[in-house]
């Protein structure tokens, strides 16, 4: 009677943490879908686009507060890919400050 007791009190977190869980799931993996659609240099490549070009470079700019005093570093790569007379240019950028990564290709 004990565990029954104890298994009834427990089923609502038990059921929260499952909604919880698979809410969490569903955003990752429905995010990774919605991504999944922009080409990146990768899928590109995979598709047997072929890199005739690229070129690397580093920005400079003043660093946003609360960081004004110390140098942002913006690192670019640009690609130009070719395919059957298609062409596509890529920019990959990294960002210091924001530690983030983007990528955004387009039909030239």
């Amino acid at each position: 009677m004990k565990i029954l007791t104890m298994l009834t009190v427990g089923l609502p977190r038990l059921s929260a943490f499952a909604v919880s869980g698979v809410t969490l799931f569903g955003m990752i993996f429905f995010a990774d879908l919605a991504e999944g659609n922009e080409p990146t240099v990768f899928s590109l490549t995979q598709q047997d686009w072929e890199i005739v070009f690229h070129s690397e470079r580093r920005e400079s700019y003043p660093g946003e507060a609360p960081y004004e005093a110390l140098e942002r570093v913006v690192l670019v790569t640009e690609y130009h890919l070719e395919k059957a007379g298609q062409k596509m240019v890529c920019f990959l950028s990294y960002d210091s400050q924001k530690d983030r990564q983007s990528e955004t290709c387009a039909v030239q």
